[in-house]
């Protein structure tokens, strides 16, 4: 589902490239000068503002799957590509609507006819918005995805750390047992054991759906490094030499430290320009024109890097080029 995620968040970068990036070289073309009207600035502003809510929306997706793939690993066994689908869908519709519903109703100027007007004779472009409008808008469409993204990092942060720190071995035995003493289980036991193994990446021999008693040491454990077995009504485990970590966590640490990356390039290229817009709105809009062009280009540039990042996984290499023919 990761790669999905990213194809869709790859075409949101492609519309950047193909239609906002030509619009940006505009004014460096006319030296400052914004000669399109305006109306061709709102649409300007307007697919930018889309463009990078829908890839706080996708980076917000692709944090919430691996979450629950590290949290939730028998959830996410039950997760479908419909699920991804959804949430794609979800993460396009969800930034257009709240970008131009404003728009369409008039909310987003309210109040700003000497600002438009003034941008007229100017002849430049710059992001003009109603303050309570714009801010609202970036909380919902910018700040609460990221915030919601790190707050799900954090959790699967602990879960790794959690299991990283936890004793290599992990005894299914009464703590006033003696060290080697045996313990008869039923097959409703073994079934626990079983759930039991496979979040720990064990292997577990299926029971016998009829109820049977098992014997088991006491000092068995279902670690990382162990493998639990049935071999003639007896429970045994052996050394595996496999990581510590769970293979459910490990066969997604790829992904994640990946996700990881992108995360932080799309807050580092796009916290100052939000940043920036805001103070727009509290100190006046006659800034400087060289500003607000640095800001954006500066944006831009998170969706050059996001190619590269997601080429570093070898999962997204290969599919791009049986997708390609390459």
């Amino acid at each position: 589902m990761t790669f999905m995620f990213m194809s869709s968040m790859a075409v949101s970068d492609s519309i950047l490239g193909a239609l906002v990036m030509p619009l940006s070289v505009v004014p460096i073309i006319q030296n400052g000068q914004w000669n399109l009207g305006n109306d061709m600035c709102s649409a300007y502003f307007a697919l930018t503002h889309i463009v990078c809510s829908v890839n706080a929306c996708h980076i917000l997706c692709m944090a919430v799957d691996k979450y629950i793939a590290v949290c939730r690993p028998l959830q996410y066994r039950l997760m479908k590509k419909l699920t991804a689908q959804v949430m794609i869908c979800a993460s396009w519709i969800f930034p257009i609507s709240v970008t131009l519903l404003p728009k369409i109703n008039g909310f987003d100027k309210m109040g700003l006819d000497l600002a438009e007007k003034w941008m007229e004779e100017s002849h430049v472009c710059i992001n003009v918005f109603n303050r309570d409008v714009f801010v609202s808008y970036l909380i919902i469409s910018f700040y609460g995805p990221i915030i919601v993204t790190y707050f799900l990092y954090a959790r699967i942060f602990t879960e790794i750390c959690s299991f990283n720190n936890r004793s290599p071995q992990y005894h299914l035995e009464n703590p006033s047992a003696p060290p080697n003493s045996k313990k008869n289980l039923t097959s409703v036991d073994v079934i626990s054991i079983t759930v039991l193994s496979e979040m720990t990446a064990g292997y577990v021999a299926e029971p016998d759906s009829r109820q049977s008693n098992y014997t088991i040491d006491s000092d068995t454990n279902l670690s990382k490094n162990k493998r639990t077995k049935v071999k003639n009504g007896e429970h045994t485990s052996t050394d595996s030499g496999e990581s510590t970590i769970p293979r459910h966590i490990s066969r997604h640490m790829r992904a994640i430290r990946t996700i990881g990356c992108i995360v932080a390039a799309f807050t580092v290229c796009w916290i100052p320009t939000s940043l920036y817009l805001v103070t727009i709105q509290y100190t006046g809009f006659e800034q400087p024109k060289w500003s607000v062009l640095l800001c954006f280009w500066f944006s831009f540039l998170n969706s050059t890097i996001n190619p590269f990042l997601c080429c570093s996984m070898k999962s997204v290499r290969v599919k791009v080029r049986n997708l390609t023919g390459l």
